[in-house]
């Protein structure tokens, strides 16, 4: 079981998928990639 900001995930990929996923939310909503990485 994989745990990615407070929700688990059955499998490492789909964990990683969210994170990448929130990732880009946050370059979408301003941030720069080293301030997406941060929060991350």
């Amino acid at each position: 079981m994989f745990i990615y900001n407070g929700a688990e995930y059955p499998a490492r990929t789909a964990a990683y998928a969210a994170r990448r996923e929130h990732y880009f939310e946050l370059l979408l909503a301003g941030n720069n990639s080293t301030q997406a990485a941060y929060k991350v």
